[in-house]
This record gives structure tokens, C-alpha cells and sequence, in this order.
């Protein structure tokens, strides 16, 4: 998988302070801390653009609904990952 300049950056990071020879399975399980901890990053920032709240208005402009952002769910998610690859890594 290519990694985004965000997630790379996370990657790189996180490299640098691994002591020794990194093998495989921990390299992989680096990257996936990196996407983790990239989407957590970017759905956070989301949130604190556009809200936790999103209102759905009709073709008049009335309200409709008032929804939770799906973002919030997508952090919490990306949150709980990246924090058990943490652990899992050695973080």
C-alpha cells in the first residue's frame, strides 16, 4: 500500500525512533499505526472545520434533521486502532 504524505510522515517518525533492526511484521504493524493515526488526525480535523452536528434541511431551508457527524464515529474508531498498535509497537 502507498502511503500518504501524512501517513509517511507518521511512518517515518515513528521509524526513526525504533531501536535496532525493525523486522517485517513490526514494520508492518508501524504502517498501520501510521494510517491510524493519520485518519484520526484528519477526521478530527474535520470535525473542528464542519462541527460535530450536521443540520439536513429541506428544499425550503427547514429543518429536517440534526445528525451527528459521521466523523465522530470514524475518529473514535481510528483513535482506539491507532492506540492499540501503540501498545502494540511499543509507543
Amino acid at each position: 500500500m502507498k502511503l500518504t504524505k501524512h501517513q509517511k510522515a507518521i511512518f517515518d517518525e515513528v521509524m526513526k525512533s525504533a531501536r535496532g533492526v525493525v523486522s517485517k511484521s513490526r514494520a508492518q504493524k508501524i504502517e498501520a499505526y501510521a494510517i491510524e493515526r493519520a485518519r484520526w488526525i484528519d477526521a478530527e480535523q474535520a470535525i473542528k472545520d464542519e462541527g460535530e452536528t450536521h443540520i439536513l434541511r429541506n428544499d425550503k431551508g427547514v429543518v429536517i434533521k440534526v445528525i451527528e457527524s459521521p466523523m465522530l464515529k470514524i475518529a473514535a474508531r481510528a483513535q482506539d486502532r491507532a492506540l492499540k498498535l501503540a501498545q502494540e509497537i511499543g509507543l
